[in-house]
């Protein structure tokens, strides 16, 4: 989907080093500039459970001047702006895929009979639990699964914004929400949405 393409950085981000939720929405700041400074090249992808790592360059472009009845949109070059030995780096957080709980336990051979052997110890009930002790929801434990699973990754594997990351049990959906994502993070190409952002000035072009 991105190697190679011609891409446009939607928000006009000029830092080289730049995080977005699983959502497409930039983490922390980043200054801003002119689309003419946002196209970009992905030459890598690395792929983990927990985020996608980009790597690519940044172009500029030059505009050429276009006669009246030539095509505006080709009279235009592209010129690499990003420093020698200097990558654009891109990471994207991704929605953690969880079994359910019933899939986690099925499949395991139970234990074989034992009979108890007889006791001549007095029998101790256990203590029963509060009648009001609040029962942790389905969504609260899939929560703190996820919160559990993220810490023990790799620190280099973890998103940027773990307490933001959803769970779904769905591969499908977790793939899809990456997809939208990367749709509002990259133009692929410069599209209705893009040209909506800017400025007016800009839009003649």
């Amino acid at each position: 989907m991105l190697v190679g393409k011609q891409l446009f950085l939607r928000g006009g981000y000029l830092d080289n080093t730049l995080s977005f939720n699983e959502h497409g929405a930039l983490i922390d700041h980043s200054t801003q500039g002119s689309y003419t400074l946002s196209a970009i090249e992905i030459d890598k992808v690395h792929l983990t459970k927990h985020k996608v790592e980009l790597e690519g360059e940044r172009f500029g472009l030059h505009f050429l001047g276009a006669l009246p009845y030539e095509d505006p949109t080709k009279a235009v070059d592209r010129v690499k702006i990003t420093p020698k030995k200097k990558v654009v780096k891109i990471t994207v957080d991704r929605e953690l895929v969880i079994k359910p709980k019933q899939e986690k336990t099925k499949g395991k051979p139970a234990g074989p009979a034992q009979k108890a052997a007889p006791s001549t110890a007095p029998t101790v009930a256990a203590p029963s639990a509060p009648a009001n002790a609040p029962s942790q929801t389905p969504e609260a434990s899939d929560a703190s699964e996820a919160q559990a699973e993220i810490a023990a990754a790799p620190a280099a594997e973890r998103p940027a914004d773990p307490k933001s990351v959803t769970t779904t049990y769905s591969t499908t959906h977790a793939n899809k929400v990456l997809t939208d994502a990367l749709d509002n993070i990259f133009a692929q190409p410069f599209d209705d949405r893009m040209m909506a952002s800017m400025p007016d000035f800009w839009k003649r072009y």
